[in-house]
């Protein structure tokens, strides 16, 4: 989930420099994605808790997607995200396929953002949130270090033709 968005975000620059389409100008598409990155971010975080909060309050109960479901729909987006990431291949369409694929893991990255604390509340309760939610809050951190720094580090380093380079 979010350890995945961690690594989109700190490999970006070196996706974008596996392409040789994309070479002359990647300094430029690193930053546009970034910046994209950034808004489908925000525009996640936003926009999913109101869409959850109407999906979770459907009337008498038909159709209610709970709060569970809204964050494993999140995390299967995320998912969808990172394959259309993995299927983009080199040529004039490098850059159309890199920005869906950025804007759709933003977004989700966003939403995941958002679904936490409401997951943490919903299934553990308010008696101990913060302890919860500060436990919760590692999972970025742990899954970013292990995705992006530990496994996309070593396939970087494995697959980089030349001299290598360094995760971040």
């Amino acid at each position: 989930g979010l350890g995945s968005g961690v690594t989109v975000i700190n490999n970006l620059s070196q996706v974008v420099a596996s392409f040789p389409s994309l070479a002359a100008n990647a300094a430029a598409t690193t930053h546009s994605l970034l910046k994209l990155l950034a808004c489908a971010n925000t525009l996640g975080r936003l926009a999913s808790g109101q869409l959850s909060d109407r999906l979770a309050s459907r009337e008498h109960g038909q159709g209610r997607v709970g709060r569970v479901a809204f964050t494993a729909a999140c995390i299967a987006g995320m998912a969808f995200g990172q394959f259309l990431l993995s299927v983009v291949t080199d040529g004039a369409d490098a850059a159309v396929g890199l920005f869906v694929g950025v804007f759709v893991v933003g977004w989700c990255f966003g939403a995941l953002f958002w679904a936490m604390p409401t997951l943490v509340m919903e299934l553990f309760g308010a008696k101990h949130f913060g302890a919860n939610r500060g436990f919760m809050g590692l999972s970025p951190a742990i899954g970013g270090y292990l995705l992006s720094t530990v496994l996309a580090g070593r396939a970087y380093e494995a697959n980089a033709g030349g001299g290598g380079g360094g995760g971040g």
